[in-house]
């Protein structure tokens, strides 16, 4: 085998270097530019019915336009309060994507565990992208300039059956209250100038079983249920509400069923129309807050 001799080296050394050198810039800058924190004003935390899926994917613009703020919506279809029971992978990828989850996660600046699991959880609700590409952002949100941070979950936890609360145990993550109050109690350590707001979830059908959220239990009451335990605990913790469920003009006590489809476009996803009210209801109680 032919031996590479000193000349060669010399002659070549400078490139080497050289290259490394580029190399270790121009990887100084991909990083800091990943790191660089994007600063918003508000940002909200939810499910399905706001996140980037289905007709809401306009929510952020409409309402960014009428409050005249910047927001990052960093909601995540099929999420819930709580976290989920079980030792399978679908259970893990459920509990690291809960509200209770997302907080500890925004609490050590750390969302590893949320970005190895997240693609096998997307497939089951959206593309893997956009669940990646929500996580990555929620990941570079300036946490120190936001000023409103809207919490926005409860129908996934109400259908899915989680327990309301355990008495024994008021901070249990694997309750809708217990989760609350995690983060809650995490989201105020981490962002202590930032106002939360939670905002119940809205009225929904269920189509398939000819029952509305007022009639089907899944075994722990109704949605009304579990609006009523976020609202008790809004009051614990002193924070603002924004009453979707009994105040948006979507659906309500006594409505006719076939109302499902005047609002949604599934008895639960809003259309177009639903998701104008909901913006107009938004809208109209933070504009007091922010002007």
């Amino acid at each position: 085998m032919k031996r590479i001799g000193t000349a060669w080296i010399k002659k070549n050394a400078y490139w080497a270097v050289s290259l490394c050198l580029f190399l270790a810039i121009a990887g100084s800058v991909v990083l800091y530019t990943n790191n660089k924190k994007q600063e918003y004003q508000m940002l909200f935390l939810g499910d399905s019915i706001i996140g980037k899926v289905r007709n809401a994917a306009n929510f952020t613009d409409m309402l960014e336009e009428s409050l005249g703020i910047s927001i990052y919506n960093g909601a995540l279809g099929g999420s819930m309060m709580a976290r989920q029971k079980g030792a399978d992978r679908a259970a893990d990828m459920s509990s690291s994507l809960s509200m209770a989850g997302l907080t500890e996660a925004m609490v050590a600046e750390d969302f590893s565990v949320q970005m190895a699991c997240v693609g096998d959880y997307a497939a089951r609700y959206l593309s893997k992208d956009v669940f990646l590409d929500t996580i990555r952002g929620l990941s570079g949100v300036d946490l120190e300039k936001l000023e409103y941070i809207v919490i926005e979950h409860g129908v996934n936890d109400y259908a899915s059956g989680v327990p309301l609360d355990n008495p024994e145990d008021p901070m249990d993550p694997y309750t809708f209250g217990g989760a609350l109050r995690t983060a809650l109690t995490l989201l105020r350590e981490k962002c202590p100038h930032a106002r939360i707001i939670i905002c119940t979830p809205i009225y929904c059908w269920f189509p398939d079983l000819g029952q509305d959220c007022a009639q089907a239990d899944f075994g722990h009451g109704i949605l009304e249920d579990y609006v009523n335990l976020e609202l008790q605990i809004a009051r614990e913790y002193d924070v603002d509400v924004i009453d979707n469920y009994h105040n948006s003009g979507i659906g309500g006590e006594g409505c006719d069923f076939e109302e499902w489809s005047v609002y949604t476009i599934d008895g639960m996803h809003l259309n177009e129309y639903g998701e104008e009210l909901l913006t107009d209801a938004l809208a109209e109680q933070m504009k007091g807050w922010i002007e």
